[in-house]
């Protein structure tokens, strides 16, 4: 049976989505099998973002959404380039 722990990351916006963006751009740029891997891992981590998002108002949820998506959008052109 495969071993699961959680792992607590104090991250702000900009770095969790640098972290998803560096994710994404391997899981495009690697080989079938850790092709799926890297994008189950990257799933992983959106479906984090429930962690903490739900103790926030939406209007504060979508400014820390924003900032996470222009952060990711920011680190994947810096990657591609």
């Amino acid at each position: 049976m495969e071993q699961t722990f959680s792992v607590h990351l104090d991250l702000d916006p900009i770095k969790f989505g640098a972290i998803l963006a560096c994710i994404d751009f391997a899981a495009h740029h690697t080989d079938e099998n850790n092709h799926t891997f890297l994008l189950d891992l990257s799933d992983e981590l959106r479906g984090s973002q429930k962690q903490f998002l739900n103790s926030m108002s939406i209007n504060s949820g979508n400014k820390v959404i924003k900032q996470i998506q222009s952060s990711e959008k920011t680190a994947l052109n810096k990657l591609i380039n």
